[in-house]
């Protein structure tokens, strides 16, 4: 089984969590697994099915509204039950900041090999590419650990979804205070106004001649 963990904001999907399902649905589909994903945080459930277009069957949703944002040990927390739970050998999240923060604790606590900043499925011979230095240069890595926990580089990609729906069923977890180990004061947003680099469909690049 593949799990894929996905990103929320504003009860919206982001770009880069859609490009991560697209991946974990592909890569379900050459290992012969099925492809599950992970929510947490407030979204409708209509904003959840539609993942059902890339290959997903069901849709796990930990609702409480606490984790639309990010905590590190609470996030841990309810990835590894829901790994645990649906016997997930395989965890996918976006390289982001959120996926770049919770990956690591994930991988510690499922003794599970860390291949961050992936950029492509697994080649006939279970190798993945994985951009280092900055992506000046690339590393390969073989899958070759019962349990592996990937990053997925923005956009290698392209997520063309159908018309399917998922199954969305809530995940309970017991989530204690000291899950919530800091507090969040305020939060600025400094997306207003314009889209986000990972979050644009297209992007136009300008410089001089060398």
């Amino acid at each position: 089984m593949v799990l894929v963990v996905v990103e929320l904001q504003d009860g919206r999907l982001k770009k880069t969590s859609r490009d991560a399902v697209s991946y974990g649905g592909i890569l379900a589909q050459t290992k012969g697994v099925d492809c599950a994903v992970l929510a947490m945080g407030s979204a409708e459930s209509t904003e959840l099915e539609q993942l059902g277009g890339y290959g997903v069957k069901s849709v796990l949703h930990a609702a409480d509204e606490r984790l639309n944002s990010v905590y590190s040990k609470a996030y841990k927390k309810i990835i590894c039950d829901a790994a645990n739970q649906i016997s997930a050998k395989i965890i996918v999240l976006p390289h982001t900041a959120m996926g770049r923060t919770v990956a690591p604790r994930v991988a510690v606590h499922m003794k599970a090999a860390l291949i961050p900043s992936v950029t492509s499925l697994p080649d006939e011979n279970n190798i993945v590419r994985r951009n280092v230095f900055s992506g000046k240069a690339f590393a390969f890595y073989e899958l070759n650990h019962d349990n592996v926990v990937l990053t997925l580089n923005q956009n290698p990609h392209k997520a063309i979804p159908n018309d399917s729906k998922a199954v969305v069923e809530p995940i309970n977890v017991s989530l204690e205070e000291k899950d919530f180990d800091y507090k969040i004061v305020s939060t600025v947003d400094e997306t207003s106004g314009h889209v986000p680099l990972p979050e644009a469909e297209i992007v136009v690049s300008g410089g001089r001649g060398m």
